[in-house]
């Protein structure tokens, strides 16, 4: 089964790219200024399909969890971890939440209804640390059962 086609969501992360050791800073000015668009592979090493009524299928309720890693799509280097859930709700949609950490950076939370496409977006809904006005959208697109990329598409 499909992740429910939430690869965040395997968040894909601002900055990501550009280092990621910088430290948090603590003033509540925005720290989004310029859009930014920024790619992860995302790793889910562990998932967990709760099925509330034991027929072996997706039915309405019914629980998804995964977690696992962000990584730099050019130097392989790990920049954080996703953790989330999808719950099934009519058809093939899931309503999904998702927190990717960016370590030394803070986290950006994701959240929206997907389907079982290979590809789809979803929304950014906010962040802590230096994602603190994150807002903007999530592409995902499912590799295999395990592994997708993400495109963040940032705006300030």
């Amino acid at each position: 089964m499909r992740k429910l086609g939430i690869g965040v969501l395997g968040i894909a992360i601002a900055g990501v790219l550009a280092g990621g050791g910088a430290a948090l800073a603590s003033s509540a000015s925005p720290h989004i200024t310029t859009a930014e668009t920024i790619r992860v592979v995302e790793h889910d090493s562990q998932q967990k399909f709760v099925d509330f009524n034991h027929n072996n299928r997706p039915d309405v309720g019914d629980m998804f969890a995964f977690a696992g890693t962000l990584t730099n799509p050019s130097s392989h280097k790990r920049v954080g971890t996703v953790q989330g859930n999808c719950t099934v709700l009519f058809g093939d949609t899931a309503n999904c939440l998702a927190t990717a950490t960016v370590t030394g950076r803070g986290t950006i939370e994701v959240a929206g209804a997907s389907g079982d496409a290979k590809d789809f977006d979803i929304a950014v809904t906010g962040g802590t640390g230096q994602f603190q006005n994150a807002r903007g959208q999530i592409h995902i697109h499912q590799v295999n059962d395990t592994d997708s990329v993400d495109t963040l598409r940032l705006i300030p």
